[in-house]
């Protein structure tokens, strides 16, 4: 991960928080994998249980993302 300290606020369903541009150099989830992604970090937890960070599913170029919450699983397709 590089830090760019680039920092933004926002505003999402937990409150407001500070997020840090950052770059990471490889994302692997299941058998996709992207290279020189952007991501935005937490400078600060937004509850005691987290996030660390917001990842956008749109810089991931899905066509479909699936939300299965009675499973518990996330599928997408590219």
């Amino acid at each position: 991960m590089v830090r760019t300290k680039e920092m933004r606020e926002i505003v999402a369903v937990g409150g407001e928080g500070v997020v840090e541009r950052v770059i990471l150099k490889e994302i692997v989830i299941g058998l996709s994998r992207w290279n020189e992604f952007t991501a935005h970090m937490l400078e600060g937890p937004c509850s005691k249980n987290g996030p660390d960070g917001v990842l956008s599913v749109a810089p991931l170029g899905l066509r479909v993302l699936n939300l299965d919450f009675k499973k518990n699983i996330v599928s997408w397709e590219q």
